[in-house]
């Protein structure tokens, strides 16, 4: 028996050191110029982002043009952060001209989050013995090269790696091939707003390929968006505060450490985050005001709301006052959602856990903001969210002709604050609980630059009142 076992153990051993071997030569084969331009490429895309390095290279792949003696390299990257557990895969595709000593990226780079890979939680492509082992490969570091452009032709084969890819991971099914077609062509017009976002970034934020990178604008704000809050009569008109957003008292503060806000939720392809933003808040204040947390029903302000327009838009303002003619509201397991509305309320009014006694507006001053909040609850607030269809994560700071502050366009919830430092240079931000699935941005939150009313997030803020 033990010989057996001996036997089992070096064979077991050498198929482990053949393939590491195996692994390294075909690595060697590649121009180590190239794996230093790709990942120096890599660096310059999360640039700030210290948390953020990549851990291992999971395959390569290669192409040869004889005909103008161009190779393409498309070095796959699993990117990981030490801050959390997300992890990216990162096709940094170059091609590589030994004639004219070119090294040029083929298109700017574009990460796909892992969080939703159901075929490999961890590492996509390669061979399985080599995923299963990750072996690392030390990343090289080279002199800058400039970055040339190339034919359109290699751009189309990218896209379309990145699109099959981008299917695979979130599930994507269409009708037929026509609009398969019609969905590829969206999603490389967004390819190129997201260069765009990336490269005019005032902040730290970091934009890639999310599951909404096959809508059109258009569309993400008919099915995710709510343009009706650009018309309320609260969005205020007060000047942005004056005040250091450094000497906000305390420093930083979150709502999550203090077991007052429920798991992020999602609202689907219907335009409820109205809704979600209202329960968000009023979960927080009960169990501020009485010691529970109860995660509240979005689908009963859907259905029976008289006043909002369902999964059309709405108030949060209009949605508190509704609240107080239901006599409250249900729980969440008690009305579960759906993410559509249905044509009759099926509100049972023997089930309501939580009820409010009205709501107050919250002032515009971002300093006086984060003290209310941190001294009271969460805070329903809206934004203009145009920005957030690729965030992936950072602290979002776009300029101004990207995100007008009173274009106002969707319904989240703001649970904390803080402060991240970032080469000697401090940078205050909101934490900010959004409803399109903890899969999306930071596990479900989006972080935005605090201090000077970026994309309008202190002109419209709420809470209920519960005594």
């Amino acid at each position: 028996m033990w010989l057996f076992y001996t036997l089992f153990i070096w064979l077991f051993v050498s198929i482990n050191a053949l393939e590491k071997k195996i692994y390294e030569q075909k690595l060697s084969s590649v121009d180590a110029e190239i794996i230093s331009f790709a990942s120096s490429s890599l660096t310059k895309y999360f640039r700030s982002e210290d948390h953020i390095h990549a851990t291992h290279i999971i395959h390569i792949k290669t192409a040869v043009d004889l005909e103008i003696s161009r190779q393409i390299f498309t070095v796959h990257f699993q990117v990981s952060s030490t801050d959390s557990d997300i992890k990216y895969e990162c096709p940094v595709s170059v091609y590589d001209d030994p004639i004219g000593h070119i090294r040029a990226l083929v298109r700017s780079i574009m990460c796909i989050s892992l969080e939703q890979d159901p075929q490999n939680p961890q590492l996509i492509g390669g061979n399985i013995q080599r995923n299963a082992n990750k072996i690392p490969y030390p990343l090289l570091y080279g002199a800058k090269i400039p970055v040339e452009h190339i034919s359109i032709e290699e751009v189309n084969d990218y896209d379309t790696y990145l699109f099959n890819s981008f299917q695979r991971l979130h599930q994507k099914l269409y009708l037929n091939d026509k609009e398969k077609e019609k969905r590829f062509q969206i999603f490389k017009d967004n390819l190129n707003r997201i260069e765009e976002l990336n490269e005019k970034e005032e902040g730290t934020a970091i934009y890639g390929i999310t599951h909404l990178s096959d809508l059109n604008e258009e569309e993400f704000t008919q099915y995710y968006l709510n343009e009706r809050l650009s018309l309320s009569k609260h969005i205020s008109k007060a000047p942005t505060s004056v005040k250091d957003p450094l000497k906000v008292s305390p420093e930083a503060f979150d709502w999550r450490n203090h077991s007052a806000v429920t798991d992020v939720k999602n609202q689907g392809q219907c335009g409820s985050c109205w809704a979600f933003s209202v329960t968000g808040n009023i979960e927080g204040v009960w169990k501020v005001k009485k010691g529970d947390l109860i995660p509240l029903s979005e689908q009963e302000l859907v259905d029976c709301d008289k006043v909002d327009e369902g999964c059309n838009g709405g108030f949060m303002t209009d949605a508190y006052g509704q609240i107080i003619n239901m006599s409250g509201l249900m729980t969440e397991a008690d009305y579960k959602y759906e993410g559509k509305q249905h044509n009759q309320c099926l509100l049972d009014k023997t089930k309501i856990k939580v009820n409010i006694d009205g709501y107050l507006n919250i002032t515009s001053d971002e300093n006086e903001m984060a003290e209310w909040l941190a001294n009271n609850a969460p805070i329903s607030i809206g934004l203009n969210a145009n920005m957030m269809q690729f965030y992936f994560r950072g602290i979002a700071h776009p300029h101004r002709t990207f995100c007008n502050p009173q274009g106002l366009n969707h319904g989240v919830l703001l649970v904390g604050y803080g402060v991240e430092v970032k080469k000697s240079k401090s940078i205050p931000y909101w934490i900010i609980k959004n409803s399109w699935g903890p899969h999306w941005g930071e596990k479900g939150y989006y972080r935005l630059y605090r201090g000077d009313g970026t994309c309008g997030v202190n002109l419209m803020c709420s809470s209920a009142i519960v005594n």
